[in-house]
């Protein structure tokens, strides 16, 4: 009889250890540009494309922790396709690539600066309605930081706060 009541009391104790924790690491570029936090460990792909003609290497993280994911992806744009664009348009169009690749209907547009970098914030629903991408991309130099979140219309939305705010800029590559 003396085991049962313990039983209860190793799961509290067990519920109490964790509480208040939570896995969320920080990650640092390996260049040492950037820095995020995000849940667990991320996969990490590096990825040709092709942007104007030219090839580039996108390399990005997925974080899961559902019901979100996120992710931050990067690629460094060569230096003459800002020469034929202005900042905006290479902002807008990386939106549009976003909207496309993803289906999602765009919501809310914004331009704007984050730690003093060109920067856009928007928000797009998923054709079904269920899911919402909440995304910041940032140019820092020849460089576009690409951060979204994915997850449920009627989640919390603190993480995807966490995980957007938590992005720091720690060096400009040339």
């Amino acid at each position: 009889m003396l085991r049962i009541p313990m039983i209860p009391g190793v799961f509290l104790w067990a519920a109490l250890s964790t509480w208040g924790q939570d896995n969320w690491q920080v990650l640092e570029g390996p260049d040492k540009s950037f820095r995020v936090t995000g849940p667990g460990k991320p996969t990490y792909e590096k990825m040709p494309h092709r942007v104007a003609g030219k090839e580039i290497v996108v390399h990005s993280y997925l974080f899961i922790e559902i019901p979100y994911a996120f992710l931050l992806g990067y690629g460094d744009y060569p230096a003459d396709y800002f020469a034929k664009r202005k900042v905006e348009d290479v902002l807008k169009l990386d939106q549009q690539r976003f909207l496309k690749n993803t289906g999602a209907k765009l919501v809310i547009d914004k331009l704007t600066r984050y730690q003093g970098k060109p920067a856009a914030e928007f928000v797009a629903h998923s054709e079904d309605n269920q899911s919402v991408y909440q995304v910041r991309m940032v140019l820092v130099g020849q460089r576009l930081y690409v951060l979204a979140v994915s997850f449920p219309v009627n989640a919390d939305t603190k993480p995807v706060v966490r995980f957007l705010d938590s992005f720091q800029i720690l060096e400009e590559k040339k």
